[in-house]
C-alpha cells in the first residue's frame, strides 16, 4: 500500500508508519471526491464511525474526473499492480449498498493543507520514453530487441486501463507477441495478437477468476505458449497447454499468500516451469518443472520494491532471472537463475512503467519493454 501510494502520486505522498490505523493519525488530510487526485486513498468506513472491520475497501486512486462518482483505482487487496486489479470503481455505490460512508484522504504533514502533486524529474538517459504520448484510453508498449538502454526499437498502442501485459508465442513462430489481460467478475478476458505488432486482438477468450492473475508458458514442449492463472492468496496455479478457454489441464498449489508467479525455463529443457518471487524479501523458489513440490532453487535476489522478470537475456537457451525496479525503472539483470551481482544494469523506462520481456524478433534471446498503462 505505502509503495503504490507513492507511485501513483509520483512520490509526492507517503503514508509512514502502519497504515492499518487511522489515516488521520498518520497525518492524512480528508479530501472532497472533486479535490482527489493520483495518489489520494479512497476507504469505506462502518456505519459507527471505526476506520476498520472485516470487509472494507480500500483503494488507491490512479486517476479521477471532477464531478463524477467513478475512479480509476488500485486495489489494496495485495501488495503489487500484477497482484491487484486495476479498475473502474464507483465506491459510493459500494458504500450505499453496504451502509458505510466513503472518506478520501491525503497523506502527508496535518499541519499542512493537501497540495496538487508536482511530478518529479522523470529518469532520464539514452532512449528513456519520456511524458505520457498514450492516445486516449491505450495502453504504450515501447520494445526493444535486446536487454540493453537505448530508444525503442518500437512503440505500439495496445490494452487499456485495467489491462494487465502479457507476452506469448501462440502459433510458435519463435517470435513473442502482445497481449492483454483484464481482471473481470464474470471471468478473466484474454486479448492476444499474433502477429507482431499493433491491431485487434486475433484471439479472444474467458479463462480464470476475478482475483486471478495471468501467467504464460509452454507447459508441454510444444513450441508454443499455452495460458493461465495464478490465484494470489491461494496460490493455485490452473494451467492449459493452449491459448483457449476450458477445464485446467494442469492444476497445483505452489507457493505462499503474498507470493508473484514467475514462469521460466530454467535448466535449457523443451518445457517452461513454474516458481514464485516474495515481495519484500526477493526470494525466488523455483521448480524445474510445472509441478508441486519443494523448490529446486531458492535464493535471494533484488530490493523491497522491487517486481520479478525472467528472460534469456544471452541467448543461452534457458532463462535467467533480474528486477526492475518501478518508478526508477531500473533494471537489474542476472544471466542465470542464481544470486549474485547484476551483470546487466541499465535505466529504461519512465515512472508508470511496468515491465514487459519477450523474443521480440525471433533471435533466439530476449529483449526488454515497458508498458505504460494510460492515465
Amino acid at each position: 500500500m505505502n509503495i503504490w501510494v507513492a507511485i501513483a502520486s509520483n512520490g509526492t505522498q507517503h503514508l509512514g508508519g502502519d497504515y492499518l490505523a487511522n489515516y488521520r493519525a498518520q497525518g492524512g488530510s480528508e479530501v472532497g471526491r472533486d479535490q482527489s487526485v493520483e495518489g489520494d486513498i479512497i476507504q469505506l468506513n462502518g456505519p459507527d464511525g471505526r476506520y476498520y472491520y472485516e470487509g472494507m475497501h480500500t483503494a488507491v486512486v490512479v486517476s479521477h474526473t471532477p464531478g463524477s462518482n467513478d475512479f480509476v483505482v488500485v486495489d489494496s487487496n495485495w501488495n503489487w499492480h500484477e497482484t491487484v486489479s486495476k479498475h473502474e470503481w464507483n465506491p459510493y455505490a459500494s458504500a450505499a449498498a453496504h451502509g458505510l460512508s466513503v472518506h478520501i484522504w491525503r497523506m502527508g504533514s496535518a499541519d499542512s493543507p493537501p497540495t496538487a502533486p508536482v511530478a518529479p524529474p522523470e529518469p532520464s538517459g539514452p532512449g528513456t520514453p519520456r511524458g505520457n504520448p498514450n492516445p486516449p484510453g491505450e495502453a504504450l508498449w515501447r520494445i526493444r530487441n535486446l536487454a540493453s538502454p537505448g530508444p525503442p526499437d518500437a512503440e505500439y498502442s495496445f490494452g487499456g486501463h485495467a489491462s494487465i501485459p502479457i507476452v506469448g508465442d501462440w502459433t510458435g513462430s519463435g517470435v513473442d507477441t502482445l497481449g492483454v489481460f483484464t481482471q473481470e467478475a464474470d471471468g478473466d478476458r484474454w486479448q492476444l495478437r499474433t502477429e507482431p505488432g499493433p491491431g485487434p486482438a486475433q484471439i479472444e477468450f474467458r479463462y480464470g477468476g476475478p482475483t486471478d492473475l495471468p501467467v504464460v508458458g509452454d507447459w508441454n514442449g510444444s513450441g508454443k505458449d499455452g495460458i493461465g492463472v495464478f490465484t494470489p492468496g491461494t496460490a493455485l496455479w490452473r494451467l492449459r497447454n493452449t491459448p483457449t478457454p476450458g477445464d485446467p489441464e494442469i492444476q497445483y498449489q505452489y507457493g505462499g499468500s503474498t507470493d508473484l508467479p514467475v514462469v521460466g525455463n530454467w535448466v535449457g529443457g523443451t518445457a517452461d516451469a513454474t516458481g514464485v518471487f516474495t515481495p519484500g524479501t526477493a526470494l525466488w523458489r523455483l521448480r524445474n518443472t510445472a509441478s508441486p513440490g519443494n523448490p529446486e532453487v531458492e535464493y535471494q535476489y533484488g530490493g523491497p520494491t522491487d517486481l520479478p522478470v525472467v528472460g534469456d537475456w544471452a541467448g543461452l537457451g534457458k532463462d535467467a532471472t533480474g528486477v526492475f525496479t518501478p518508478g526508477t525503472a531500473i533494471w537489474r539483470l542476472r544471466n542465470s537463475a542464481t544470486p549474485g551481482d547484476p551483470e546487466l544494469e541499465y535505466q529504461y523506462g519512465g515512472p508508470y512503467d511496468e515491465p514487459v520481456v519477450g523474443d521480440w524478433g525471433g533471435s533466439h534471446r530476449d529483449g526488454i519493454g515497458v508498458f505504460t498503462p494510460p492515465h
